[in-house]
């Protein structure tokens, strides 16, 4: 039989050593005091709480299926298991664990966070309809959600309904003024909207005015926050559509000076000087595109196209051979073939000059 005053003064030593984040010790009391540390929902909780905290998911997760053995089903443990699993990216048993929290109890005092968490699952899982379902829920609990508002925005930029996806972001600014994202997601949706104008071969004057609007939401976004990611090289890719090529490269360095290693906007900033005839800066770029993203193979295929552009043909059949060296079966839809016939038209050119 257990000792009360054993017991107590245990659980009291527990305690005060989760109190003070000492979490590592807080497992190993539990562990070695299984007999005198009480099975209460505080203590558990606790031991849960801190498995959680070094990192040990399976052994939360044990504690919480025995708090439902000891205690019969309760909302929160539910609740706690979904984050967990949702931690673990078990996007299906997450959603299962939240719904029985909300089953248990629908209005409790974390409802709001299970509708949010269950709709990362979902949008996780690539199920955008239900994600946004459950945002709207959230938004029904707490109508001034910032992030409900924008990612729900992205869960409609995703099933490609920029209308809705333009709502949500303004409400998303319409509550925090100075969300750089949300000014910077909206400015993009705009740039989709213009980009799928342009492709159904709607007229520039159609797409032109999209694109100042894209640009402005992009200087809203630099102005909150000037080295806000993304931003600057999304207004250089607009400014680029515009053919505005010495303003976008400006962008682009704007965007290398904040961001030196983010993907693409080398690439960005080369087919602006290629845009401009300048076929060695832009060979400059693609390659140090290179450096970031290795064998990537539109850079290395901008790279054999400006040298062939340039006529730098013995150069560019260097560059195709290399493409082929490296994707011998081709890439996506430019098969083998395809590219040993611009070799072949590059050895004409060559014997031409």
């Amino acid at each position: 039989m257990r000792d009360m005053s054993e017991s107590n003064e245990t659980d009291n030593l527990f305690l005060n050593l989760y109190k003070t984040k000492k979490f590592d010790e807080c497992i190993a009391l539990y562990e070695n005091n299984l007999v005198n540390i009480s099975k209460s929902v505080p203590i558990l909780i606790s031991v849960a709480f801190s498995y959680h905290k070094i990192g040990d998911y399976g052994k939360e997760l044990e504690i919480y299926d025995m708090m439902d053995e000891e205690f019969g089903e309760r909302y929160m443990i539910w609740y706690q298991k979904g984050i967990v699993h949702l931690m673990l990216e078990n996007f299906e048993e997450s959603i299962r664990c939240f719904e029985k929290s909300l089953e248990l109890e629908p209005a409790h005092d974390r409802a709001d966070v299970a509708w949010y968490d269950m709709a990362i699952a979902h949008n996780g899982l690539g199920d955008f309809d239900k994600c946004i379902r459950c945002y709207y829920e959230v938004l029904k609990l707490d109508p001034g959600h910032v992030s409900a508002w924008y990612n729900m925005g992205h869960a409609f930029v995703s099933l490609r309904k920029f209308g809705p996806a333009l709502e949500a972001f303004d409400k998303a600014i319409e509550n925090d003024p100075l969300h750089h994202n949300a000014w910077n997601e909206k400015g993009n949706t705009i740039f989709d909207i213009a980009t799928e104008k342009w492709e159904s071969n709607s007229g520039e004057d159609i797409v032109r005015p999209y694109y100042y609007k894209a640009i402005d939401c992009y200087d809203k976004a630099i102005e909150i926050d000037p080295k806000g990611p993304e931003t600057w090289r999304n207004k250089g890719r607009v400014l680029a559509c515009l053919q505005k090529y010495d303003e976008s490269i400006k962008c682009f360095d704007k965007e290398i000076e904040n961001q030196p290693y983010r993907r693409s906007t080398w690439w960005d900033k080369g087919w602006s000087f290629e845009c401009l005839e300048k076929y060695d800066d832009a060979v400059f770029c693609y390659k140090k595109e290179l450096e970031n993203q290795p064998n990537d193979f539109k850079a290395m295929w901008s790279i054999a196209c400006a040298y062939g552009t340039s006529r730098q043909h013995q150069k560019a059949i260097e560059y195709w051979e290399k493409i082929l060296e490296i994707f011998p079966n081709g890439y996506k839809d430019i098969d083998a073939y395809s590219i040993k016939q611009y070799i072949e038209q590059e050895k004409r050119s060559l014997r031409l000059q």
